[in-house]
């Protein structure tokens, strides 16, 4: 098959093994695999407590922001997004179904002269905007989030006794341990080939 220059050649018609049949796909369900989709799944379930919290509207997305709004009322999008870690659009989005369930209400209040005028006392640059919408939990959102951080000490509690049951402190104390005589570096150029040598 010819191909053009700077230009990759087409795939032909016979195709190699399958992803299911690739020697890292088969390494990857023996070594480590189950062990990651388990950990995802534990760490999944710190945020989606529907299965202990009656609440079905509870989205996973939902539980953090009604903690940090319980313990911050009044703050605005851009601090429950930096608590949490996430894009000022996506805890706008999080917060606007939180006010359409009822869980959250939220006001705009106009800034202190010194604010408007674009500096702090000190110097420091602020906002020039005149107004920010501060948001607080209403008597529902209160109750919810009493629940949620509520079952959230509970899941963190059972899933430090899971880890002391399977011994997971231990075993990732050997492991670092094997990591620091040998790195995975290390012990990936002993796994690689040899290069056989001229007699």
């Amino acid at each position: 098959m010819t191909t053009k220059p700077g230009r990759r050649p087409q795939p032909s018609a016979a195709r190699g093994p399958s992803d299911a049949e690739s020697p890292r796909h088969a390494v990857g369900q023996l070594a480590w695999t189950p062990l990651w989709e388990q950990l995802a799944a534990l760490e999944r379930s710190l945020d989606d407590l529907r299965d202990v919290v009656d609440l079905p509207a509870l989205r996973p997305r939902f539980t953090r922001a009604l903690i940090v709004l319980r313990h911050h009322p009044g703050a605005a999008v851009r601090d429950v997004a930096a608590a949490l870690g996430a894009t000022h659009s996506a805890t706008s989005q999080t917060l606007a179904v939180l006010r359409s369930l009822g869980l959250v209400d939220g006001e705009l209040r106009t800034k202190p002269a010194w604010m408007q005028g674009g500096v702090r006392p000190d110097g420091t640059p602020e906002s020039l905007y005149p107004r920010r919408r501060e948001h607080y939990l209403t008597e529902a959102g209160v109750g919810a989030a009493e629940r949620v951080e509520e079952a959230l000490t509970a899941r963190l509690s059972a899933l430090a006794a899971l880890f002391h049951e399977v011994r997971a402190p231990a075993f990732a104390a050997r492991l670092d341990h094997a990591l620091c005589g040998r790195t995975l570096t290390d012990r990936t150029w002993d796994a690689l080939p040899r290069p056989e040598t001229a007699a």
